[in-house]
């Protein structure tokens, strides 16, 4: 959950494999219109005005299956657009 981010309204997780350190990274893609070539989620936005993302797609490919607490992650911005916005997703 996040308010930190610009307000899109779809949004979707993708992952690119880093060859130099032999992992893959974690990326939060955000969109103001939906993309005709990729499945995407709706974002959906809390009373407090607060954006939740859900991680179940990547959720056994990471830490996160390992969780026996919460898990603090970090977005970290790659690319801003007029019509969307790229995150990597840090792990802590």
């Amino acid at each position: 959950m996040t308010k930190r981010l610009p307000k899109r309204r779809y949004y979707c997780i993708s992952k690119r494999y880093d060859d130099k350190v032999n992992i893959n990274r974690y990326f939060l893609i955000t969109l103001d219109d939906k993309p005709a070539d990729r499945k995407v989620r709706i974002t959906d936005v809390d009373n407090y005005g607060r954006q939740r993302f859900t991680l179940g797609d990547i959720w056994n490919q990471t830490i996160l299956q390992y969780a026996k607490s919460d898990i603090c992650v970090h977005l970290s911005t790659e690319v801003t657009a007029d019509d969307g916005d790229i995150y990597e997703i840090e792990f802590n």
